[in-house]
């Protein structure tokens, strides 16, 4: 394997490709299918001088825990499975001849007549897929992919294979138990252990092979160790189920450094449903950027779920239809909305130019709305979209590295996270600032600015280097519409508002940033330093 680029601390981005299994609950083991057999639980004795130092009731402890971690594995291990792919001819995206090349990965058995789920990174586009089933048989596999999703389904001629269930990725949890098993560098029933870390986790990663940039809105993170060769495999919680499919890692060296992604199992279980049943993903476009709502927030506007509207592109499918940036939606279609993974994942279900019914509140009231659904648009093209806010100036690897080295984070979001911590001194002496020049909305502004008849709010002229503005990025034209709690509908607004902040306080702040064709909502916890 070649060595990782290093330099200046870059945080790099792995695809993980491999499996991960696992988990049941302490007391008992979900049924794999309705013609599951229970794992019968094995018995041990504890030596003689380990007893003589712990209590005997901690010894049960330990070993009922012991034992059920165990029983997991052997109850999951038979539905995870390793898959080679390999290509021994093609071409790179600039139409140059490629050689042989391929790599490893895993999936886990999705329905018992040979229906195989991993990621696209995986299988998609090569002419040579082998999946290897626990028990040892080998078969070739025919390859259906979502590229834009990363998912892909592999069909081979097997059948009563067993299966493990999915979960409902929505009732996941930090803290949480994950259990993973699968083929780190190449060695297979490879069993890992941790936590899940955190949810809705969001990145863009460049497939050099593709030439385009591969968006995942809504990963769950863990600290359960995954590598290179875990791709496609799934994620599990202790009863068993299939909460998520490892996807990627974040590491300076390639190796695991306690931080991996899954895509959630909601998302995978529909995609793969639409693979088989349709031979390809179908789906809708409301053109709404959606983000979870602080619980703070959900008291301010008197709800208790739903997916904030976030981004809002003037000419989409929802603008068109009278939603604002600002509406919480809760419902699309008869599906409950409680986060905006569950918004994203509604869109499966729906057409292009078909009409859906979206509920959304706004200042308390509900209000409903026909959007004819559009069509997704393109996967962005890698040379179109370079990075945004680049960690490394490491050129992306070479096509003929792709299962070595795979490229750098182009777009990592943390939300609330205090960036660039590193470019202002931690304490500042003298009067409070945010580092902007503003004024309030004029005709004029408005103009130069798109900002909208009935915004109102501070008016960013100005961005002060290495201020706290500039470390969140602010920009000119830029609106500021609340800070502490307080909204701001006019220069002397923030003005006030900044009254009482010292240095070194932690206050919320949210500001729009306008365009022709949409607009993007922002609201972060900064530090004042």
């Amino acid at each position: 394997m070649n060595a990782v680029p290093k330099g200046n601390n870059s945080i790099w981005l792995f695809s993980a490709l491999a499996i991960v299994i696992g988990g049941v609950s302490i007391a008992s083991i979900m049924d794999r299918s309705s013609a599951s057999q229970p794992v019968s639980k094995v018995e041990r004795k504890m030596p003689v001088s380990a007893a003589s130092s712990t209590s005997t009731a901690d010894i049960g402890s330990l070993q009922a825990l012991d034992d059920a971690f165990t029983s997991v594995v052997d109850y999951a291990s038979p539905a995870v499975v390793n898959i080679r792919s390999t290509n021994t001819r093609g071409a790179s995206p600039e139409g140059d001849f490629v050689g042989s090349m391929g790599g490893t990965g895993s999936g886990v058995v999705f329905r018992p007549d040979g229906y195989i789920l991993t990621n696209d990174h995986v299988v998609g586009g090569f002419n040579d897929v082998a999946v290897t089933l626990n028990d040892g048989r080998e078969f070739k596999g025919k390859v259906v992919s979502a590229s834009d999703s990363d998912l892909a389904i592999v069909k081979i001629e097997a059948t009563d294979l067993p299966t493990v269930k999915f979960a409902d990725s929505n009732t996941v949890r930090p803290g949480q138990l994950a259990i993973a098993i699968g083929s780190p560098f190449g060695l297979e029933n490879s069993v890992t252990i941790g936590h899940i870390s955190a949810l809705s986790r969001q990145s863009q990663i460049p497939d050099t092979r593709l030439g385009q940039l591969r968006v995942y809105p809504d990963m769950i993170q863990t600290d359960a160790s995954i590598n290179m060769g875990n791709s496609g495999g799934p994620l599990f919680n202790i009863h068993g189920e299939v909460i998520g499919i490892n996807t990627a890692i974040v590491s300076q060296t390639g190796g695991s450094e306690g931080i991996g992604f899954a895509i959630p199992s909601n998302r995978a279980r529909i995609v793969a449903e639409s693979l088989i049943e349709n031979g390809k993903v179908v789906r809708g476009f409301l053109g709404i950027g959606p983000e979870n709502i602080k619980e703070f927030r959900k008291k301010e506007l008197g709800i208790s779920q739903g997916a904030y509207v976030a981004e809002l592109p003037n000419d989409g499918p929802a603008a068109v239809a009278g939603i604002k940036v600002g509406d919480v939606v809760t419902r699309i279609g008869d599906m409950t909305i409680t986060n905006e993974s569950d918004l994203r994942n509604a869109m499966y279900k729906f057409a292009p130019n078909e009409i859906v019914k979206v509920e959304a509140f706004r200042a308390g009231q509900k209000k409903v709305y026909d959007v004819k659904a559009g069509s997704p648009p393109s996967a962005q093209s890698l040379r179109q979209q370079p990075s945004r806010t680049p960690r490394s100036n490491v050129t992306p690897p070479n096509i003929r590295d792709l299962f070595k080295d795979i490229p750098e984070i182009q777009d990592w979001s943390m939300p609330n996270k205090d960036q660039d911590s590193d470019r202002v001194p931690p304490v500042r002496e003298g009067k409070v600032t945010l580092g902007v020049t503003v004024d309030s909305v004029t005709a004029t502004l408005r103009k130069q600015f798109s900002i909208p008849d009935e915004v109102e709010g501070a008016v960013v002229t100005s961005v002060q280097p290495n201020s706290v503005a500039d470390r969140l990025q602010m920009k000119p034209g830029d609106v500021i519409l609340s800070l502490a709690g307080k909204t701001i509908k006019s220069g002397s607004d923030l003005a006030e508002a900044m009254k009482g902040i010292r240095w070194g306080d932690m206050k919320r702040i949210a500001f729009q940033r306008y365009s022709d064709s949409s607009s993007i909502r922002q609201e972060r916890d900064i530090t004042f330093r």
